[in-house]
């Protein structure tokens, strides 16, 4: 007799991937919540590394458009995305295109109803264990972008459901570079929940994202995210 495999009985107990994401979509508040939201804005601060805020704005519309605006005392930054066409720009520089990694990186983040949409937007998804978050259980998933791109890894919390963490590694010259985005103080607009604060970490950088108040379905144009009128 042979005693129990521990990581066999873990694997056994771990939720499938269709039960994760359907439990996903549940805690944001259910497929048709998400759906009847057209478009969103976002007005709050980005946090820089030294904790000095800048006001920011996120304009965003369906089905995968989006357009950040952050406002420095002497430029503003805007990148956006119009459903076909990815761009960054300043106002002492123009627009300019983004590169292949980051465009994928933006085109997937455009997607308007992304938290629907994961089986979609990634072709291979495995459940891969449960760790520990920031002190909270998380189940985590690895997943293959669609059309290429680096493994990510999706962290769920057992408890809520909701998307806590997205973590990647691309390949470089220098070796594997890491990449993290943090998903925290999740709020209810409007039968949606929604993270307020959000923190990306690479080597040698972090920064944030702090929402101070969040409208949806309004009046977007179209033109708004176009690199020539940068949202202007």
């Amino acid at each position: 007799w042979q005693p129990p495999d521990p990581a066999a009985r873990e694997e056994a107990q771990l939720p499938t991937v269709e039960q994760i994401l359907e439990r996903y979509v549940q805690a944001v508040g259910g497929r048709q919540a998400v759906e009847r939201v057209t478009s969103r804005v976002w007005k709050g601060s980005r946090v820089g590394a030294d904790g000095v805020l800048v006001p920011e704005e996120v304009y965003a519309k369906a089905p995968n458009k989006l357009l950040t605006v952050t406002s420095y005392p002497s430029v503003v930054f805007r990148m956006g995305f119009n459903g076909a066409q990815g761009w960054a720009g300043s106002s002492q520089q123009g627009g300019r295109d983004l590169d292949e990694g980051m465009l994928a990186q933006l085109r997937r983040e455009a997607e308007f109803y992304k938290e629907t949409r994961l089986k979609e937007l990634y072709s291979k998804m495995a459940v891969a264990g449960r760790v520990s978050v920031g002190g909270r259980e998380a189940y985590v998933v690895e997943a293959t972008p669609s059309g290429g791109g680096d493994l990510e890894k999706l962290y769920f919390d057992v408890q809520t459901g909701l998307l806590v963490r997205k973590y990647s590694e691309a390949k470089t010259v220098l070796g594997q570079f890491p990449s993290q985005t943090d998903y925290e103080d999740y709020r209810d607009v409007e039968g949606v929940k929604l993270p307020f604060t959000i923190r990306w970490a690479i080597p040698g950088r972090t920064w944030g994202r702090k929402i101070n108040e969040v409208r949806q379905n309004v009046p977007l144009d179209d033109a708004r995210f176009n690199p020539t009128t940068g949202g202007d």
